[in-house]
């Protein structure tokens, strides 16, 4: 049995823009992304986004009516305040 291939965050070429996620609708010439496009772009499941946001520890974000979009450059400077050089690092949510 082979050993499980393993999951890596996905890397945007900066010639793709920030976001780099194709989505249908007008939010990437916004800049904007649906649940799924941002939880893609972070690396995790939508599922985790989502009980990161009900819970405050998700990235800013915009709620328009039933729609939850999140800004790529908001997405980019959330990962950035994350950026450590240990684990025993101190992390505020």
């Amino acid at each position: 049995m082979s050993p499980a291939p393993t999951v890596t965050p996905p890397i945007v070429p900066e010639s793709m823009g920030v976001d780099g996620v194709s989505i249908r609708g007008p939010e990437p010439k916004r800049g904007l992304l649906n649940c799924g496009a941002a939880a893609k772009y972070l690396g995790i499941s939508k599922s985790t986004l989502d009980e990161w946001r009900v819970t405050g520890r998700s990235p800013v974000h915009y709620k328009l009516g039933r729609r939850v979009l999140f800004r790529a450059s908001d997405l980019k400077a959330w990962l950035e305040s994350r950026k450590r050089r240990s684990t025993s690092d101190v992390v505020e949510c």
